[in-house]
């Protein structure tokens, strides 16, 4: 988990973007952390806080979950990151 507040970048993790694909697809939290078990990117399933810790933008996932959320919504890892504001 990376802290998107100490983390020096030209790019920020689109925690909106992430919701939005999520509630699109008819997901909850808990089966979208269930997902990532199943694809042997989380030891256990993700919990629905630590998805909407992503969601709120208090938190970022980790380089693996992003690739398993990518592949989930069927997007690319760079779709969850826009340009940091000045």
């Amino acid at each position: 988990m990376t802290n998107p507040r100490t983390h020096n970048s030209p790019f920020a993790f689109d925690h909106e973007h992430l919701k939005a694909l999520r509630q699109d697809a008819g997901m909850s939290m808990i089966e979208l952390g269930v997902r990532l078990y199943q694809l042997g990117i989380a030891k256990a399933p993700t919990s629905r806080q630590q998805v909407w810790e992503w969601e709120s933008g208090a938190c970022r996932p980790n380089s693996a979950t992003l690739r398993g959320l990518a592949e989930i919504f069927g997007v690319t890892m760079e779709s969850f990151f826009k340009k940091a504001e000045e």
